[in-house]
């Protein structure tokens, strides 16, 4: 991996720590289950929910980190679709997938 990638990922790991460190203390919110429509109303660069398979995630602010650029997540903004086919595409890394689980905020419905 080279430099440019590492401070990027370093500095996404502390802009969401505190994130993190907040579903921890909550386990309740991590079980919630949300409706299409709700993921459909949380769509603007600093309120954006995308749907993965079943789960749904919170990657507010996270679209202008994305080391791919953020239209590969910004097209799904407000759509109610399943990303996971295109996310899937993009081979993540096992450490991209361990980070995913820190924006997870519930299962649809």
């Amino acid at each position: 991996m080279d430099e440019a990638l590492n401070k990027i990922l370093k500095k996404m790991d502390d802009n969401n720590k505190a994130r993190a460190e907040q579903a921890a203390k909550n386990p309740q919110s991590q079980k919630k289950t949300i409706t299409r429509a709700e993921v459909m109303k949380h769509n603007k660069p600093n309120d954006f929910w995308v749907i993965l398979k079943t789960k749904v995630y919170n990657i507010s602010n996270f679209p202008s980190e994305h080391p791919g650029g953020q239209s590969v997540l910004t097209r799904f903004m407000g759509t109610g679709q399943d990303a996971w086919p295109d996310f899937e595409e993009a081979e993540h890394s096992k450490r991209a997938l361990n980070r995913l689980k820190q924006f997870y905020i519930g299962e649809l419905e």
